[in-house]
């Protein structure tokens, strides 16, 4: 039986990390001790921290949902590269090993070709998620670092939401917070209302009567109401979606040792 994985993130020397405070950060920085708490919580909301789901293919999705992150991952041919082909660019120029068969494109044509070929005990499958298990830091890695740029992409076109951000970005539960909803649903820098900018106008008004998480909280969920109000037909994620937002505030379990990832600080990761 396939064993599972966990190491601890403490060598994230990579990162030019601290608090910032001044008015107008140039570059939006995390202490490196927040790394390890972020890691395991981002691997509980995706995962459930079972190892088994770091390759799933959801009900009504056309893609699969791969890697920590859950990143889309679109069938081969279909030229969205968007997800999981974004974070393959992101280990090709960190030198990471990436199977041919993974770097030529999902080989499932849909839903129905992937659980055919799950039943059936595939090697393909395991061998996808034991790549899934061995690669961890790099994509904690690619997760974080593509959150600081979104960071310094809001705060340049709107500098009147820094004061939120350095709020929030005072905790390890705050920077959670900010890096999920990242990962979860953007930034809100196109034309799609439910980002991570539109959160932010939220907690920009709920500050005065709220903590900052509950705040973030509180806007998360305004947000993505207004997203199913939009599209009614995703109104059966919603809950999940509510619940997810909600342990901002309350609180998010962590993954446990030896259940999720794996980290090679040698670098080699195939």
């Amino acid at each position: 039986m396939m064993r599972a994985y966990l190491i601890f993130f403490g060598l994230f020397g990579l990162f030019v990390l601290a608090p910032v405070v001044n008015a107008e950060p140039a570059r939006w920085r995390m202490p490196v001790s927040y790394i390890d708490a972020i890691a395991h919580k981002l691997a509980s909301n995706e995962t459930g921290c079972k190892s088994e789901n770091l390759l799933a293919w959801h009900n009504g999705e056309g893609f699969a949902s791969v890697g920590i992150g859950h990143f889309s991952w679109y069938p081969a041919g279909t030229h969205n590269r968007q997800g999981f082909d974004q974070l393959l660019d992101y280990m090709r120029r960190q030198q990471v090993q990436i199977p041919l068969w993974i770097a030529q494109g999902n080989p499932w044509r849909d839903r129905d070709h992937y659980l055919t070929e799950l039943a059936q005990g595939s090697l393909r499958i395991n061998r996808l998620r034991h790549w899934l298990y061995a690669t961890g830091e790099v994509q904690i890695r690619y997760i974080i670092e593509r959150a600081i740029d979104n960071l310094h992409d809001i705060t340049q076109r709107r500098p009147d939401l820094i004061p939120a951000l350095q709020r929030l970005t005072q905790s390890a539960d705050g920077w959670f917070a900010i890096i999920d909803y990242l990962n979860f649903k953007g930034a809100g820098l196109g034309s799609r209302p439910w980002g991570l900018l539109h959160v932010l106008e939220g907690v920009m008004l709920l500050q005065q009567d709220y903590s900052p998480l509950q705040a973030f909280a509180i806007s998360a969920r305004i947000v993505l109401e207004n997203r199913v109000r939009i599209r009614p037909h995703e109104s059966r994620w919603l809950p999940g979606w509510v619940a997810r937002t909600t342990r901002y505030w309350e609180g998010q379990p962590e993954c446990l040792p030896a259940t999720i990832m794996t980290i090679n600080t040698r670098g080699n990761y195939g």
